[in-house]
């Protein structure tokens, strides 16, 4: 299912690739608690 968080990439050739955003706390380590704050805005 599809939602404002989805997004996909579409290739020159026909290839593409599907993705989802999600929140920080729910990446895999080291990921989740790296200091990110000077990177997104709020």
């Amino acid at each position: 299912m599809k939602s404002p968080r989805d997004f996909e990439i579409v290739y020159e050739g026909g290839g593409a690739s599907r993705y989802h955003q999600c929140e920080q706390t729910q990446l895999p380590e080291p990921w989740r608690d790296n200091d990110i704050s000077d990177l997104i805005a709020e």
